[in-house]
């Protein structure tokens, strides 16, 4: 047996789990097929099925030990994890591969397919050329092994309760105004020679965006003769030329012109990395609390680090948001308010993404990114 196998197997049996000694009450059938290039997990026809809590642990070489929730990735986030139509098929996959669907995947109309920077496939082991051992769990508690490329029968608990979801984020310290609130450059203050990219949309188009995932935004009027980026519902877009940007400034205006029902939020993310939109710095605004946190997150969508600064933010009214990125300091100021700092090293460069949740309608204007290398 394998030292990580060995390994997983030892931490659930103080848990106490042994496969196959769970009572299932309203369970799930499920499959999940591997392979070197993707993990998809199928769902056949039938009523609405609840998937919560659903996650994957996994071993590496070294024996350090992983929980992947699909509910974490960002084309997921968006689905009601109680309430799941069938037929779905929801799938990882390394981005640009060629690995068929699974047969089951190639005639329904519910696909979600998730790509995956070539690092973040955690089922397979490139090294050996197999695939790793996965310990299915409903939030903590272990159900089933998964192990091999041939498709797991699983049959999937869904909570009887709501559990707390497994901690995966060590808060900053509260942080705290800069003590010499000195304002952050305006648009008049900066050297033009430094402007990296700057977008009013008046030209009718959102010049150098390019459409991540999910719904697309739309240059629109806002009724006053202004063009503004315009999304409502759940999807993000990221400058093209961006992703070699170092130490840099950015300001945006933004307008909730309506927060919508339900886990709505968006996000405007600085340093993000290619090919995968979670891992970058994010200035976080929440729906439901309405108010503004910083985010470090990885690719696999686990938060880093958060400050949340319990600042409002008011629906139908512009507001500026003005940022720092100088090595591993970040600085922020939400309109007049005080400025905010923060420390991390994860990306030392990156590009701009606008995140919308679910969101009802926002409007986007006056974006401006400057290098403060030559400033």
């Amino acid at each position: 047996m394998k030292l990580n196998q060995m390994i997983l197997l030892v931490v659930l049996a103080l848990m106490g789990f042994v496969p196959g000694m769970i009572a299932a009450q309203s369970p799930v059938s499920l499959t999940i097929i591997i392979d070197e290039d993707s993990l998809t997990v199928y769902v056949p026809a039938g009523d609405s099925v609840s998937l919560d809590g659903l996650n994957m642990v996994v071993a590496d070489n070294l024996g350090k030990t992983a929980a992947y929730f699909l509910a974490d990735y960002p084309l997921f986030r968006p689905l009601d994890w109680n309430r799941i139509p069938t037929p779905i098929c929801i799938r990882l996959e390394r981005a640009n591969n060629k690995t068929p669907l699974p047969v089951g995947c190639q005639t329904i109309n519910r696909l979600l397919i998730q790509p995956l920077a070539g690092g973040d496939v955690f089922w397979y082991d490139a090294a050996a050329r197999q695939p790793r051992s996965m310990y299915i769990r409903q939030y903590a508690q272990p159900l089933d092994i998964c192990s091999g490329i041939q498709g797991c029968l699983i049959i999937y608990q869904p909570p009887t309760f709501t559990p707390s979801p497994i901690p995966s984020a060590t808060p900053l310290p509260t942080p705290t105004p800069i003590p010499t609130a000195t304002p952050l450059p305006t648009p008049t203050t900066i050297p033009q020679r430094t402007i990296l990219y700057q977008e009013d949309f008046e030209a009718g188009a959102a010049d150098q965006w390019e459409l991540d995932w999910g719904k697309r935004f739309n240059v629109i009027d806002d009724g006053t003769g202004n063009h503004v980026l315009e999304s409502s519902g759940t999807g993000e877009m990221y400058i093209q030329s961006g992703f070699a940007w170092q130490n840099y400034g950015l300001r945006l205006r933004f307008y909730v012109a309506d927060w919508g029902a339900g886990d709505t939020n968006f996000h405007i993310a600085a340093r993000r990395q290619l090919n995968y939109g979670c891992a970058r710095y994010a200035f976080y605004f929440n729906g439901n609390a309405q108010h503004l946190a910083f985010q470090a997150s990885s690719a696999e969508c686990r938060n880093l680090q958060t400050a949340d600064t319990r600042q409002t933010i008011t629906p139908q009214v512009w507001h500026t948001l003005s940022a720092e990125l100088r090595e591993t300091a970040i600085q922020w100021q939400l309109d007049d308010g005080p400025i905010y700092t923060a420390e991390d090293g994860t990306y030392a460069q990156g590009s701009l993404s606008l995140y919308t949740g679910a969101i009802g309608e926002i409007f986007f204007d006056d974006i401006l990114v400057w290098s403060l290398d030559e400033s």
